[in-house]
């Protein structure tokens, strides 16, 4: 069976017979003149181009959708840069606050550090005077 899709030429002795075959063909006309059709006065569809200039009035929802369909890199480019320039103000804001407490840390630390201090100048203030007072006691 051969496929009906492939197409092969013709050798040179087909094309030889079909070049004698032609002029032996008594051409008919594929119209016969006989017939006769009646000729309508109406014009019927008028195929001819509109000499009309002004522009076919368009819906303000097709020339938004057509202008982000050409444009839709572009915003979503300057979308995705928008909200990192958010992320990244926010991040500031919380780097600050993390900032502010760890200085408040600090400061307690600080704080803290210095009553330890001082509480341990108390024991070492109260161990001399037990020293001593053991020492007057002996």
């Amino acid at each position: 069976m051969s496929n009906r899709y492939s197409h092969t030429g013709k050798s040179t002795q087909q094309k030889e017979a079909y070049k004698r075959y032609i002029p032996k063909i008594d051409y008919e006309p594929t119209l016969d003149d006989s017939l006769e059709f009646n000729n309508t006065e109406k014009a019927g569809e008028d195929l001819s181009e509109s000499t009309i200039k002004r522009k076919r009035p368009v819906s303000i929802n097709y020339i938004v959708s057509e202008y982000i369909r050409e444009n839709w890199l572009i915003y979503l480019i300057s979308g995705l840069v928008i909200i990192s320039l958010y992320l990244i103000y926010e991040s500031k804001i919380e780097f600050k606050l993390f900032d502010y407490k760890l200085v408040e840390i600090k400061n307690s630390v600080d704080k803290i550090e210095k009553k330890v201090e001082s509480h341990e100048r108390n024991l070492i203030e109260n161990n001399v005077k037990i020293d001593t007072l053991q020492k007057r006691l002996k």
